[in-house]
């Protein structure tokens, strides 16, 4: 839908968290008059300007809107949405049926946050002369560049699951990370999350581009006629992939070498993977190999992400917050050779932790303890090895002391990688991990 075609609309913005403010500031600078804020928090302060329906009953007479925008994580299969499905849109397809440039989707379980930074920067430094933008679900939501955008844009956006699943337009480039379980507490089923996700391909065209991790291959090639590229940490049959010590890239037969192995400062096999897929997309952008290299040698994780953030003596601590689910837990344990204390917990989203406890029991030499917390504590307790010391924490803040009180070693790990949601006790994984963060500092320095 086109904004011009929104003039005279009576609509309805569900939720009034970061997208849905934005999207509400946006249509009032484009004249919007009636526009309705709906949510379930009664103490919501809403400017004078919108109309408001909150608290208990704030999705009554939904037939009385023309166009009714969900923010992410509002299912549009709730009862009462059923007989409006025709009027419901978000602000995400807004902005792609609206946006005058280039749009460069990245998605994926998890490693699309690092991924979409690192394509980012790569291009933001080879593309000086343009507008380079990065959001969507980092950083700013995406409805917020589109007055600042022009026909030579390029956006970079990642997409969460609940921002795919209403779009009838895919970008141009798009990227898929991996593809795993994950918010199995939202979706119906591991196929729906996992369609969603390949939504972000569904509607390219013949001269669109796909890329993904090439264990997903028989699943890309099906879905549409986009030129496909694909990558794997060893398989010399993808299109980038490390050989004897260096990243490389081929498309169209042409074998480039782009930087040593050796030069990657990131540490963990996942990581590793985020570059091969940024690498390869920045690559089929013709963008020159010397400023790809400079841009990864000098990236630094995110933070949350296999942080390190202190260390005393010879015992180093890692903040991995931003491990939502067990797959990303799982490449944190395997990164480490050292002795290990690790720690888990939070809100299960329906998680499968079979993969995960087989991981920490194949290591049980190194992982010395773990240490349970949150909603999920008792959960994971049962399902862990029985030979595996643990401890349950029934008070979060006291989690320094408790790493205090049992270390067995001189030199090694402590990892904080959760495997699980932060929302039981945080208002996301960022919060989480700076409370960790001040905890450690505060007990060990």
């Amino acid at each position: 839908m086109k904004i011009n075609q929104l003039k005279d609309k009576k609509i309805a913005i569900v939720g009034f968290g970061q997208e849905g403010r934005s999207l509400a500031n946006f249509l009032k600078k484009k004249k919007i008059k009636e526009i309705f804020i709906l949510d379930e928090k009664r103490e919501l302060k809403i400017p004078a300007f919108f109309k408001k329906r909150l608290g208990e009953n704030y999705l009554r007479n939904l037939s009385e809107f023309d166009l009714i925008f969900l923010s992410p994580g509002i299912s549009p299969k709730r009862r009462e949405f059923e007989r409006c499905q025709e009027k419901i849109s978000s602000a995400t397809e807004l902005f792609f049926d609206n946006f005058p440039g280039k749009i460069i989707g990245v998605t994926g379980t998890k490693g699309k946050g690092t991924t979409a930074r690192l394509i980012y920067r790569i291009l933001k430094k080879a593309k000086s002369r343009e507008k380079v933008f990065l959001g969507g679900n980092i950083g700013k939501p995406l409805i917020s560049f589109l007055e600042k955008a022009d026909k030579k844009t390029i956006m970079i956006a990642e997409l969460s699951s609940f921002q795919l699943q209403n779009l009838k337009k895919s970008p141009r480039i798009s990227l898929l990370t991996n593809l795993d379980k994950d918010h199995l507490d939202y979706h119906s089923s591991l196929r729906e999350y996992q369609q969603l996700k390949l939504n972000i391909f569904r509607f390219q065209k013949k001269k669109d581009l796909a890329i993904a991790d090439l264990s997903l291959k028989k699943r890309v090639e099906k879905i549409n006629q986009a030129k496909k590229l694909f990558f794997s940490l060893s398989n010399k049959k993808s299109n980038a992939f490390f050989e004897n010590g260096w990243l490389k890239v081929r498309i169209k037969n042409k074998e480039r070498k782009i930087l040593s192995e050796k030069e990657i400062k990131l540490p963990g096999r996942h990581l590793k993977k985020d570059i091969l897929g940024s690498v390869l997309l920045a690559s089929s952008l013709r963008i020159k190999k010397e400023v790809i290299a400079k841009i990864v040698k000098s990236y630094r994780p995110d933070k949350h992400r296999l942080e390190k953030f202190f260390q005393k003596e010879k015992i180093i601590f890692y903040n991995d917050s931003s491990a939502t689910n067990p797959l990303a837990t799982v490449e944190a344990i395997k990164s480490f050779s050292l002795p290990m204390i690790l720690i888990l917990g939070g809100k299960n989203k329906g998680f499968d932790y079979q993969k995960l406890c087989s991981t920490i029991k194949k290591k049980n030499k190194l992982i010395k303890l773990v240490i349970l917390f949150g909603e999920n504590k008792d959960q994971l307790k049962k399902l862990l090895p029985k030979d595996i010391k643990k401890i349950i924490l029934s008070d979060f803040k006291k989690i320094g002391q408790e790493i205090k009180k049992n270390l067995s070693f001189d030199r090694g790990i402590v990892l904080f990688s959760p495997a699980a949601s932060s929302l039981d006790y945080f208002e996301n994984y960022q919060e989480r991990g700076r409370v960790f963060k001040e905890i450690i500092r505060r007990t060990f320095s």
